[in-house]
């Protein structure tokens, strides 16, 4: 394990709460920052942190932000199983139904068979 993945934990923790608690663009956070350096081998770790990049992007009212994140979490957990897994991509759906009216929060609902 290198240096890197040694403060990765510490580092998704302090970009999550940079994002919730930040008067800036979610966007420009840290823990976006972080995703792109994520290397996908492990799906059910990127799809976690891409679950809390949605959550504080709903947090920080950036529905266009959360409905980018959710689909990318979607596309990375459709392979896993589990109740976890079930629960975070429903608890985001949900947090988006209120913005159905943006588009891409509008075309991640109607393609997601959990948003029902």
């Amino acid at each position: 394990m290198g240096p890197d993945n040694d403060r990765r934990p510490w580092t998704v923790r302090t970009g999550q709460g940079q994002c919730r608690l930040w008067s800036g663009p979610c966007s420009d956070c840290l823990l976006s920052e972080i995703l792109t350096r994520c290397d996908g081998t492990q799906a059910w770790k990127l799809a976690l942190h891409l679950f809390w990049l949605a959550v504080a992007f709903a947090d920080a009212d950036e529905p266009e932000e959360v409905a980018n994140a959710a689909s990318r979490m979607l596309d990375m957990s459709a392979d896993l199983t589990g109740d976890r897994t079930t629960r975070r991509a429903r608890l985001v759906l949900v947090r988006l139904k209120s913005y159905a009216d943006v588009p891409q929060v509008r075309e991640l609902l109607t393609r997601s068979p959990m948003s029902v």
